[in-house]
């Protein structure tokens, strides 16, 4: 059986209040962990930084965005997933660790596929 990597935008905003930004890291996590809900009903192993790592985030000694912890943790799981799905969104190309990850999977040949708001598989420019 694959293991997928899911990655999306989460909290590379710029320019914007901090208790805005969590929000809106808040709304992504829901909005990602609706498409890795329908990735596993579709019978996909789905491992998603984003899901797995933002409930341990809200702990103490670690932060949401405490990138040099967290990328540690990503780099792993890219290394041993199948493929890396990214999830669009409009700000993806701002997003720091989507980059990081991409470039990993590139580097490591790895499948690269592209998902809509619904789900879908999409073309990427």
């Amino acid at each position: 059986m694959k293991m997928v990597y899911l990655a999306t935008f989460y909290s590379s905003y710029q320019g914007i209040p901090t208790w805005l930004k969590y929000i809106k890291m808040w709304y992504n996590w829901h909005r990602v962990n609706k498409i890795v809900t329908k990735c596993i009903r579709r019978g996909y192993v789905v491992f998603s930084p984003i899901t797995h790592s933002h409930v341990i985030g809200v702990y103490p000694g670690t932060t949401l965005t405490d990138y040099e912890l967290w990328m540690g943790q990503d780099k792993w799981y890219v290394e041993h997933c199948d493929e890396l799905w990214i999830l669009d969104h409009p700000l993806i190309s701002q997003s720091y660790g989507v980059n990081k990850e991409l470039n990993w999977a590139k580097e490591q040949g790895k499948p690269v596929r592209w998902l809509n708001e619904k789900g879908d598989f999409i073309q990427h420019a």
